[in-house]
């Protein structure tokens, strides 16, 4: 008996192959192997999706703003001599690349059901099978000490504890979207579950604080029936991470950081990591904080205890490594991700408001490290299409 699929299951079938080769667990990135085996991949579904958007059409502006902003960014690493984390560089490049390929040639041919359902079932496999991970390692697959120095940074099958709540934004757009279109509840409630599980689970504060914001916003929108914008969403990111890295604000919540989330007032360091990071920025020179100094010790440049750390707040990262200008260049690409026009459309609004806690995260996480993370901006540049077709 031979199986026959209409286009539509190709298609899927297609689609969720490659997101399975695009969005990479973070536990794949300790073996040499799986390195390998993505990095190909990736090449494979570049030059597959750059042909089939080709042949179908033309490449995007959007396409286009990526690569000229990450050819800024190498350019920076080249000026500094800052060469070696290269890899890290062209990872971010490329697999960006490919969910903009992947979802312009979705656009094309109309296969944004499939796109939506396979996205939604790569990451609900992904989370499931951390959740199983959580359960079967509870010292991680790869214990801390192996890789770190301390012990709460065990490696479950989406990374450490606080890194894969990435995947999670990720799963709750694609798995949102596919409420909000194709009444898909169950499929929704399960993702709900599951991400859930694994923040609380695991006592991720970050995430617990994403979820509590995301309730508020949905809450905020019932009552007040208020949409917000990208504008708003951009402006008050830098106003609460001025809030929060300069002048203390969480101090304010100091029961419920101490009492409900069992942490400490300086956020497990992070308030001493921007304190010296800002102290170190503070005594580069000029040049270096308007252009940047490229990515160094893959990342890792603020002196804290024994060692160097990553500055564990975005946009610190951000201007060390590629400057105010980098830097603006990155919210620009991140505000045109929004067609703009009067009316936001449902998709739009659930997209900005992952978008918003997302943002949100950033205060103490560096999620637009990740891939995959730029999936929410890629999905939130056609929500137009989503929104009008079936």
């Amino acid at each position: 008996m031979v199986l026959k699929l209409g286009k539509s299951k190709i298609a899927w079938l297609q689609l969720f192959i490659a997101f399975i080769l695009t969005i990479e667990p973070k536990l794949f990135t300790q073996y040499t192997i799986t390195v390998l085996i993505y990095a190909v991949g990736n090449l494979a579904v570049f030059a597959i999706y750059f042909y089939k958007v080709c042949k179908d059409g033309k490449i995007s502006k959007y396409l286009f703003a990526w690569v000229c902003l990450r050819i800024y960014f190498l350019l920076i690493m080249i000026i500094n001599g800052n060469v070696s984390d290269i890899d890290q560089w062209g990872y971010l490049t490329l697999m960006v690349c490919n969910y903009i390929l992947i979802i312009e040639w979705c656009v094309q041919n109309n296969y944004l059901k499939e796109m939506l359902t396979a996205l939604s079932a790569v990451c609900l496999i992904f989370i499931f099978i951390n959740a199983m991970s959580l359960l079967a390692f509870p010292g991680g697959i790869i214990p801390s000490k192996v890789i770190y120095d301390n012990g709460d940074n065990d490696y479950y099958f989406l990374g450490i504890k606080t890194a894969y709540t990435s995947y999670i934004f990720v799963a709750f757009a694609a798995s949102g979207i596919c409420l909000i279109k194709y009444r898909m509840k169950k499929l929704c409630i399960l993702t709900v579950a599951l991400s859930v599980f694994n923040i609380l689970y695991a006592n991720i504060s970050t995430g617990i604080v994403c979820l509590v914001a995301l309730l508020i916003l949905i809450l905020i929108k019932r009552v007040f029936k208020m949409q917000i914008t990208m504008n708003f969403v951009l402006a008050m990111t830098i106003i609460l991470n001025v809030a929060v890295v300069i002048f203390g604000a969480q101090y304010m919540f100091s029961g419920v950081i101490e009492n409900i989330l069992h942490k400490s007032m300086t956020l497990t360091g992070r308030t001493d990591i921007w304190r010296n990071a800002l102290a170190l920025m503070k005594n580069q020179s000029l040049i270096a904080t308007i252009l940047g100094n490229g990515i160094v010790n893959g990342g890792s440049f603020v002196p804290f205890g024994n060692g160097l750390w990553p500055a564990h707040n975005q946009w610190i990262q951000n201007v060390f490594e590629y400057g105010i200008v980098g830097t603006l260049g990155l919210i620009v690409f991140m505000s045109n991700s929004i067609n703009k026009k009067s009316v936001i459309l449902r998709t739009e609004n659930y997209l900005l408001n992952i978008i918003f806690v997302m943002l949100i995260g950033t205060i103490t996480m560096q999620y637009l490290g990740y891939a995959h993370v730029y999936l929410l901006f890629v999905l939130l540049k056609h929500a137009d299409e989503i929104e009008e077709r079936i």
